[in-house]
């Protein structure tokens, strides 16, 4: 082996070994926390059904359907990192007025 195959091997292994570091980092100290609803679309005195559907990876995501005007276009709310569908609330008081059909849902923690 010449000197630049070994020296990047070595570079290879290395960079493998990071992303493993990282991954595994990642896994442990990034992982979001699940927070409890506070308000819901009925403390705000907007009708809503509570509804639950399958996930990819298996069990169930919870959500929120909103009904709006019959032929209105569904809107898909999903929340950020650390959150639940409650920090959606400011925008189902905006969005629902205008008729819209609202499905807002928690994503995986």
């Amino acid at each position: 082996m010449t000197p630049l195959t070994i020296a990047l091997t070595i570079v290879a292994v290395l960079f493998l070994a990071l992303i493993v570091v990282f991954e595994s980092v990642a896994r442990v100290h990034y992982r979001p926390r699940r927070t409890p609803h506070t308000v819901d679309p009925g403390t705000c005195g907007i009708e809503f059904e509570k509804v639950r559907f399958p996930a990819p990876e298996g069990g169930e995501l919870y959500g929120w359907w909103i009904p709006g005007k019959k032929d209105a276009p569904v809107l898909i709310l999903i929340h950020g990192w650390e959150n639940n569908a409650g920090r959606l609330m400011r925008f189902i008081e905006k969005l629902h007025p205008h008729g819209y059909n609202l499905l807002a849902f928690d994503a995986r923690a």
